[in-house]
Protein backbone atom coordinates (compact mmCIF):
# COMPACT_ATOMS: atom_id res chain seq x y z
CA UNK A 1 0.00 0.00 0.00
CA UNK A 2 1.44 3.21 -0.73
CA UNK A 3 2.88 5.71 2.17
CA UNK A 4 0.51 8.51 1.06
CA UNK A 5 -2.61 6.19 1.62
CA UNK A 6 -1.14 4.73 4.93
CA UNK A 7 -0.92 8.00 6.17
CA UNK A 8 -4.17 9.07 4.95
CA UNK A 9 -5.68 5.99 6.99
CA UNK A 10 -3.46 7.50 10.15
CA UNK A 11 -5.17 10.28 9.66
CA UNK A 12 -8.41 9.47 9.87
CA UNK A 13 -8.13 6.92 12.41
CA UNK A 14 -6.60 10.06 14.45
CA UNK A 15 -9.49 11.76 14.00
CA UNK A 16 -11.41 9.20 15.54
CA UNK A 17 -8.98 8.82 18.63
CA UNK A 18 -9.72 13.15 18.89
CA UNK A 19 -13.51 12.18 19.07
CA UNK A 20 -13.46 9.31 21.22
CA UNK A 21 -11.00 11.43 23.58
CA UNK A 22 -13.33 14.70 23.66
CA UNK A 23 -16.26 12.44 24.28
CA UNK A 24 -14.50 10.48 27.20
CA UNK A 25 -13.75 14.31 29.00
CA UNK A 26 -17.81 14.10 28.66
CA UNK A 27 -18.45 11.04 30.28
CA UNK A 28 -15.64 11.78 32.49
CA UNK A 29 -17.64 15.00 33.70
CA UNK A 30 -21.31 13.33 33.51
CA UNK A 31 -19.65 10.44 35.93
CA UNK A 32 -21.11 7.73 33.55
CA UNK A 33 -18.88 4.61 34.11
CA UNK A 34 -20.99 2.82 30.82
CA UNK A 35 -19.92 5.57 28.48
CA UNK A 36 -16.66 6.16 30.20
CA UNK A 37 -15.30 2.20 29.91
CA UNK A 38 -16.55 2.12 26.12
CA UNK A 39 -15.10 5.15 25.20
CA UNK A 40 -11.46 3.68 26.73
CA UNK A 41 -11.54 0.20 24.90
CA UNK A 42 -12.74 2.13 21.85
CA UNK A 43 -9.88 3.90 22.29
CA UNK A 44 -7.24 1.22 22.93
CA UNK A 45 -9.08 -0.48 19.73
CA UNK A 46 -7.69 2.84 17.62
CA UNK A 47 -4.47 2.54 19.36
CA UNK A 48 -3.96 -0.69 17.58
CA UNK A 49 -5.16 0.27 14.44
CA UNK A 50 -2.44 3.48 14.83
CA UNK A 51 0.26 0.69 15.77
CA UNK A 52 -0.78 -1.67 12.75
CA UNK A 53 -0.79 1.46 10.59
CA UNK A 54 2.57 2.63 11.58
CA UNK A 55 4.35 -1.12 11.27
CA UNK A 56 2.81 -0.76 7.88
CA UNK A 57 4.55 2.83 6.95
CA UNK A 58 7.62 1.60 8.61
CA UNK A 59 7.60 -1.55 6.12
CA UNK A 60 6.90 0.73 3.19
CA UNK A 61 10.40 3.03 3.99
CA UNK A 62 12.56 0.30 4.09
CA UNK A 63 14.81 -0.15 0.93
CA UNK A 64 12.88 2.51 -0.60
CA UNK A 65 13.59 6.50 -2.21
CA UNK A 66 10.55 8.96 -2.16
CA UNK A 67 9.87 10.91 -4.86
CA UNK A 68 10.74 14.66 -4.02
CA UNK A 69 7.55 15.90 -6.03
CA UNK A 70 5.59 13.72 -3.66
CA UNK A 71 7.57 14.76 -0.08
CA UNK A 72 5.50 18.14 0.62
CA UNK A 73 2.09 16.07 0.29
CA UNK A 74 3.38 13.35 2.57
CA UNK A 75 4.72 16.60 5.18
CA UNK A 76 1.42 18.22 5.30
CA UNK A 77 0.05 14.81 6.14
CA UNK A 78 2.25 13.88 8.69
CA UNK A 79 1.82 17.86 9.91
CA UNK A 80 -1.97 17.21 10.22
CA UNK A 81 -1.32 14.01 12.13
CA UNK A 82 0.88 15.56 14.59
CA UNK A 83 -1.65 18.46 14.85
CA UNK A 84 -4.21 15.92 15.49
CA UNK A 85 -2.19 13.96 17.83
CA UNK A 86 -1.53 17.39 20.07
CA UNK A 87 -5.03 18.11 19.95
CA UNK A 88 -5.89 14.43 21.35
CA UNK A 89 -3.05 15.16 23.57
CA UNK A 90 -4.14 17.88 25.62
CA UNK A 91 -7.96 16.49 26.24
CA UNK A 92 -6.25 13.43 27.59
CA UNK A 93 -4.54 15.34 29.84
CA UNK A 94 -7.61 17.03 31.17
CA UNK A 95 -9.20 13.87 31.41
CA UNK A 96 -6.21 12.50 33.72
CA UNK A 97 -6.59 15.85 35.64
CA UNK A 98 -9.92 15.06 35.81
CA UNK A 99 -9.91 11.68 37.05
CA UNK A 100 -6.92 12.44 39.45
CA UNK A 101 -9.25 15.63 41.33
CA UNK A 102 -11.98 12.91 41.37
CA UNK A 103 -9.55 10.60 42.79
CA UNK A 104 -8.59 13.11 45.47
CA UNK A 105 -12.25 13.98 46.35
CA UNK A 106 -13.10 9.92 46.90
CA UNK A 107 -9.85 9.83 49.34
CA UNK A 108 -11.15 12.79 51.48
CA UNK A 109 -14.70 11.32 51.49
CA UNK A 110 -14.07 7.79 52.96
CA UNK A 111 -11.71 9.46 55.18
CA UNK A 112 -14.04 11.86 56.32
CA UNK A 113 -15.88 8.86 56.97
CA UNK A 114 -13.55 6.52 58.82
CA UNK A 115 -13.15 9.48 61.17
CA UNK A 116 -16.75 9.61 61.71
CA UNK A 117 -16.41 5.70 62.37
CA UNK A 118 -14.18 6.43 64.78
CA UNK A 119 -16.06 8.73 66.56
CA UNK A 120 -19.43 6.71 67.16
CA UNK A 121 -16.75 4.28 68.43
CA UNK A 122 -16.77 5.68 71.58
CA UNK A 123 -20.59 5.80 72.22
CA UNK A 124 -20.66 2.33 71.50
CA UNK A 125 -20.42 -0.14 75.28
CA UNK A 126 -18.02 -2.75 74.92
CA UNK A 127 -19.53 -5.86 76.34
CA UNK A 128 -17.26 -8.67 78.01
CA UNK A 129 -19.94 -11.46 77.96
CA UNK A 130 -23.24 -11.50 77.18
CA UNK A 131 -26.11 -10.52 79.05
CA UNK A 132 -27.19 -12.04 81.86
CA UNK A 133 -31.19 -12.07 83.07
CA UNK A 134 -32.19 -12.39 86.90
CA UNK A 135 -35.16 -14.73 87.86
CA UNK A 136 -36.60 -12.74 90.86
CA UNK A 137 -39.52 -14.09 91.29
CA UNK A 138 -38.38 -17.26 92.67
Amino acid sequence: MPVRTLLEAKLKVFHEFLSASAMLMEGLVRENMNEIERLIEQRKTLIGKIDRIDGEIIACGKGKSHSSDAEPALNSLVRSISDVAHRASRIDDRCRRTLADRLDTLRNEISRTSHSVRQTDRYRTVRDSSARFFDIKT
